[in-house]
């Protein structure tokens, strides 16, 4: 009977959810990836899926072939895991994809129209997909692999600040996209936006939107101002008011009222002067229309009861308000916004109204002064400029650079934010444009150019880019469907050209354009040479875990060790039960490569997400909801500690909590959220130190990480203190042989373990074979005995409760691999005699290891490191586990 120790529990707090698996990062994003369960139109337009629909259909140039996508099938794998590592094979099943070849022929010899003649459907194989294991590796040439998450700046909008040696605020804006050109928006120390597309040479950022169709000043000042009506009959008394008038841009012409058919007194867009202002007054105008600065006033905003408050209460609508849902216009622009107004659009659903500035408050100069430095006047003139930037030395061509500016933003096989660049930029600027609408729109533009003159005016705020909300993850799938991305653009192209030299249209077939080796050739060289494909970390089942949940800034696309910063490696507010604080390397990767906390996950947008319980009116309750670092922002989150009435009620009346960096002391009603468990902070080999909270960090930093280094023993023994997450690390790692049906252990082998469920069909078990594993060392699974009764998800082949600990020892104990034993060439049968017969090896709890000679005639056994000399008692085991056992 396999001895198992009883579990004393001392735990204070109860976890309100458990932890979720902890191979989900890399099993989940697999499953992403391939959608093997889903049917040709059941498949949603994620993973591969998505990368053929982006790459199909592949035209000729004359269009008289088309190349479409129908569906893709996965085969079954030739060889079993094991197999496979034996062979020195990869682990992988074969990818086939329907493919549709249209042949067209011309309808009439006047017409340019085309329509199918012949359409061929086969379906082509286009190479072996390398798979993962069910314990979330890869089997390459018979060396498992980890594919590492890769952690990297969102596509999205950014925006920044920086300090001009003057002193002056300078903000820019830059547009990250998925694929496609960057585009910033800059503001020099003249108050001009300019824009730089892929770093060329800027021009100001007013041309950008006559290219876009708005060719006239007017058009382009109503996207960005309101308009008022100024009363020019008086004179301008004192500064506030000459300050509210002078300055401000005409919103319509002002005609002549002596001269019908002249020349307007004024034009739009001319900035009225103190000459201006004389000569409409002499004119007899009483009254003209000036655009007008306006900002967004939140209808639930309560004003405080001050003089100045009550002075800057009428406030004036700037647009018509109209009705979400009927499109009713509420009320009219223009109009003051009394308090039964307020009452009547918040009950419509309304939040916040734009209104004019508050009299004293001059409007932003900064669309004036780009105006002024915009040399063009027209459309035309902008698409002319726009086109010679980016092409120089190319003859400019009205209707060829719309075209070229139409590719660089608006074209989807161009330009693409992907799904969370769309997301990002709707949920930064509040813009409505649909999560499928990959591409930029004219609105965006419009928005950040919008939100560049809030910053101007002390309204908004930039970004921060070591925010995990700006942040994102690319897991397994999302790593291998760009580099599926790769080789079949390069496989389109070879097509291209292949169809392009075909001139016999009636022996044309699929196998003559489709050549196979281009993809395999990419996919091979990812999982062989790339940064992120690594051998795994077998040393431990805590260090394989490890591997697998690993985040690495590192990469391709993301950051050199020699030019990442502080900033960047640095622990941030946002990363609190996400990344965990504490597992880093000591090295040049120090906070470049981290890992997730116990209880994170990766939503399908690629951002880390962190479960809390939540809190209604005081009161925590068992409902868990899942929040990424920029949901977080408006939350105030109490710890897992807190205490609680029986009624899960906060039991202080003022409970310390976490918003944002701040940690406030706030009533129980202004809590929003509560964590789930203490070691929600933390990896999971952070939360296997005991005592984590009374160690320093830089010392719970090496520990993490040398539980790693730790090495399996010829006689396991189990730690005297553990966290509780020992079993759990021994599950979720696979390092053990999992019973999935309870049962009565009826044979236990060397090959394999027989459950009798009950019922007619037997189950089996197979414990890992022996087989060698680098350095210098062997795994092999130890049976337990038989005719003992087995609960659903009871351990089959296992050490002793739990991970084994290697020595035990009183002052600390050294974490090895949960049921696994590594020796030098040695089978599982042998080792029993080893352990009765070898007393040179030690006995139990002295700590011994075998090692893997490579070399003939020197495959003794030995200790794994040189003690100093000392009287020897291998003898007498009760003494050695005494040597063995006291501090040093």
């Amino acid at each position: 009977m396999t001895k198992t120790l009883p579990v004393l529990s001392f735990a204070k707090l109860e976890t309100g959810m458990p932890m979720p698996h902890l191979l989900d990062i890399q099993t989940r994003a697999f499953q992403s990836l391939l959608q093997p369960d889903g049917k040709n139109a059941e498949r949603s337009d994620v993973g591969l899926e998505r990368v053929f629909k982006d790459l199909f259909p592949i035209q000729d140039v004359n269009g008289n072939y088309s190349l479409e996508f129908v569906k893709y099938a996965l085969g079954e794998p030739k060889y079993t895991v094991e197999e496979c590592i034996e062979r020195d094979m990869t682990y992988s099943v074969p990818l086939k994809a329907t493919l549709q070849l249209v042949v067209m022929e011309e309808v009439g010899e006047t017409t340019k129209t085309k329509r199918p003649k012949n359409i061929i459907e086969k379906e082509v194989y286009l190479g072996e997909l390398p798979i993962l294991t069910p314990l979330g590796t890869f089997v390459i040439n018979g060396a498992e692999r980890v594919i590492v998450s890769q952690l990297h700046r969102s596509p999205g909008v950014v925006f920044e600040e920086s300090i001009h040696p003057n002193g002056q605020r300078l903000f820019s804006a830059r547009i990250i996209p998925f694929r496609g050109s960057w585009v910033e928006f800059t503001i020099d120390i003249h108050d001009v936006i300019y824009v730089h597309i892929d770093k060329k040479k800027k021009f100001p950022a007013t041309a950008l939107l006559r290219a876009f169709g708005y060719g006239t000043n007017a058009d382009i000042l109503s996207l960005f101002y309101a308009t008022k009506e100024l009363d020019i009959t008086g004179k301008l008394e004192g500064r506030a008011q000459k300050r509210e008038v002078l300055g401000t841009l005409l919103a319509v012409d002002v005609p002549d009222p002596e001269n019908k058919k002249g020349e307007p007194l004024g034009r739009v867009g001319d900035e009225l002067t103190l000459e201006k202002f004389n000569t409409f007054r002499r004119a007899g105008i009483p009254k003209v229309k000036v655009f007008a600065g306006y900002t967004a006033l939140g209808l639930r905003d309560e004003a405080q009861p001050t003089t100045t408050q009550q002075q800057q209460s009428k406030h004036i609508l700037a647009f018509d308000v109209a009705d979400p849902e009927t499109g009713e216009v509420l009320a009219e622009g223009s109009r003051e916004l009394s308090d039964a107004l307020k009452k009547r659009l918040l009950k419509a659903g309304l939040t916040k109204v734009e209104v004019l500035l508050p009299p004293g408050r001059s409007e932003s100069p900064l669309i004036k002064n780009t105006l002024v430095k915009d040399p063009t006047h027209s459309e035309a003139e902008a698409l002319e400029q726009i086109y010679a930037l980016l092409r120089p030395g190319e003859a400019p061509n009205l209707e060829t650079a719309r075209q070229a500016l139409e590719r660089l933003f608006f074209h989807p096989k161009r330009y693409d934010l992907g799904r969370v660049g769309r997301y990002k930029i709707n949920q930064r600027l509040k813009v409505n444009v649909a999560k499928d609408h990959t591409v930029l729109t004219e609105e965006d533009f419009i928005a950040i150019i919008r939100y560049l003159i809030e910053l101007s005016d002390g309204r908004g705020y930039t970004d921060d880019i070591d925010h995990l909300g700006n942040r994102r993850v690319r897991s397994v799938g999302e790593l291998i469907a760009n580099q599926f991305s790769v080789g079949l653009s390069r496989m389109a192209r070879l097509i291209k050209e292949r169809m392009s030299i075909n001139n016999d249209p009636e022996r044309i077939t699929l196998d003559d354009l489709v050549n196979a080796r281009t993809v395999s050739a990419v996919i091979q060289a990812f999982f062989g040479s790339s940064q992120l494909s690594q051998f795994m970390d077998q040393t431990n089942p805590l260090a394989e875990l490890t591997h697998k949940r690993r985040l690495s800034a590192l990469g391709p696309g993301g950051l050199t060790r020699e030019r990442a910063g502080f900033e960047v490696r640095d622990v941030h507010y946002s990363q609190y039960g996400r990344m965990c604080p504490i597992e880093t390397p000591e090295g040049p990767n120090i906070g470049l490569i981290t890992s997730l906390s116990c209880y994170a996950r990766v939503n399908d947008l690629g951002f880390i997400e962190t479960p809390y319980r939540m809190v209604k009116d005081g009161r925590v309750s068992d409902q868990i909801r899942w929040l990424s670092a920029s949901e977080e922002e408006e939350y105030a989150v109490a710890q897992a500690n807190a205490r609680l009435t029986e009624d899960g009620r906060f039991a202080d009346e003022l409970v310390l909590c976490r918003k944002r960096d701040d940690y406030p002391l706030l009533a129980p009603g202004r809590i929003d959220f509560m964590d789930v468990a203490p070691e929600q902070l933390v990896s999971i080999a952070a939360a296997l130190i005991p005592f984590l909270e009374h160690d320093d960090a830089n010392r719970a930093l090496m520990g993490s990480n040398m539980q790693r280094q730790s090495v399996p023993l010829l006689f396991p023994q189990a730690p005297l203190v553990g966290t509780g997450l020992e079993e759990r690390v021994a599950r979720d790692s696979g390092a053990v042989v999992i019973a999935r049906r309870a049962g009565v252990v009826q044979r236990v082998t060397a090959d394999e373990i027989i459950v009798d469920t009950g019922d007619e069909e037997r189950r089996g078990s197979a414990p890992q074979a022996a087989r060698p594993l680098p350095p210098q060392e062997v795994l092999a699974h130890q049976p337990g005995h038989g005719h003992q009764p087995a609960a659903p998800g009871a351990r089959g082949a296992a050490g002793e409760g739990g991970p084994d600990r290697g020595r035990r020892r009183r002052d600390r104990a050294r974490r090895a691999g949960p049921g696994r034993q590594r020796h030098g060439g040695v089978h599982a049968l042998v080792r029993a005699q080893l352990r009765g017969r070898h007393h040179p090896l030690g006995a139990p709890g002295e700590g011994r290891r075998l090692l893997v000679d490579p070399y003939p005639g020197a495959g003794a056994p030995r200790p794994r490191h040189q003690a100093r000399p000392r009287r020897d008692h291998t003898r007498d085991p009760e003494r050695c586990r005494g040597v063995a056992g006291r501090p040093r």
